[in-house]
């Protein structure tokens, strides 16, 4: 697991060694008996773009709003969530099941985590086409077609196999369609692609249909890439248990898109449970701060900053009223 990316929501040059300092003497307080010193609350800053943003709003609200010190952890999402079994990070925004079922519920089976809300409701995931090809194509309707149409996503390096643009490794589903492929014996015909990041997904699903090429991938709601190309998502047999647990050789079933939180947070940081219990986000919301990010050339912390300037009719709600109105000064102070 890489180290922090940074201590304090969105510090930078001097407000970063501020908030630093700040973080330190609170404490040095803590060891000196200051009965109102608070520990740092860590969260999982997993790599994809709604849960970095999300992250950083929420990271902002617990830090300048209910006073927490914060700090945020990355790497890969198994290990994220494995440092939130052992307390080594306390919140993860998107825990996303049934990528990560087994895990969450063993760890929820012996007490180490709980939910402490849900997030991104009207989400989706699975095997993709872009739109034009199944048009061009309209046997392709199931994964089950695959073998008749494989040579249409061959390219040169592919070795004569389909291409498959994959989940980025350490995501959960970078296993289960690995899994998934095995189960429905196309892994002699399918060559598994790590994409690299999810801009790389956006770029080659944008470039596939200005030019109407094929692309096969898998692809989920909200990347941006699911907003602005139209997608056919190839049939699967449907989701069961049983399924799941053996080969995984059927469609991914409708996902609980969890906000995980270790269970120390019960008892030291009840507020913040509270808050996490009431928050909400879209995936229209979602859509417009990547497209104002790219606009502005801005990044996830930029974004984070942009929703709490313009949304505060919405994410106030969520808290109470003297959290906001501190939100409100640490806002003014950024200039």
């Amino acid at each position: 697991m890489q180290q922090g990316k940074r201590a304090g929501a969105f510090a930078s040059g001097a407000r970063r060694l501020a908030a630093l300092a700040g973080a330190l003497a609170l404490l040095l307080a803590a060891a000196c008996g200051d009965e109102n010193a608070k520990d740092p609350i860590v969260f999982a800053d997993a790599n994809w773009e709604s849960a970095e943003i999300q992250t950083r709003i929420v990271a902002y609200i617990v830090e300048h709003g209910y006073g927490y010190p914060t700090d945020l952890i990355s790497g890969e999402t198994v290990l994220l969530f494995q440092g939130l079994e052992r307390g080594a990070a306390h919140i993860f925004m998107e825990v996303w099941l049934p990528s990560l079922r087994n895990a969450w519920e063993a760890a929820r089976e012996n007490g180490t985590v709980f939910r402490a809300g849900r997030t991104l409701r009207d989400n989706w995931q699975g095997l993709a086409i872009p739109q034009h090809v199944k048009d061009d194509n309209p046997g392709l309707v199931s994964i089950l077609d695959l073998p008749d149409y494989a040579h249409l996503f061959t390219v040169e390096g592919s070795h004569g196999r389909a291409r498959f643009l994959n989940c980025i490794v350490g995501w959960a589903c970078e296993e289960v369609n690995a899994r998934k492929f095995e189960g429905y014996g196309l892994s002699d015909i399918v060559q598994l692609v790590d994409p690299g990041s999810e801009a790389a997904v956006a770029i080659e699903l944008r470039r596939a249909a200005d030019l109407r090429q094929p692309w096969f991938g898998y692809l989920w709601s909200p990347s941006i890439a699911s907003a602005e190309v139209e997608v056919y998502l190839l049939e699967e047999p449907p989701w069961t248990q049983e399924c799941w647990e053996t080969d995984m050789a059927c469609a991914y079933p409708s996902s609980t898109i969890t906000i995980g939180a270790h269970v120390s947070l019960r008892a030291r940081a009840p507020e913040v449970v509270g808050f996490l219990s009431t928050w909400d986000y879209d995936t229209a919301t979602h859509h417009d701060l990547v497209r104002w990010m790219e606009e502005h050339n801005a990044s996830v912390d930029d974004a984070a900053i942009h929703f709490l300037r313009t949304q505060r009719d919405v994410w106030s709600t969520y808290i109470p009223r003297d959290i906001a109105e501190r939100v409100d000064a640490a806002l003014a102070d950024e200039g």
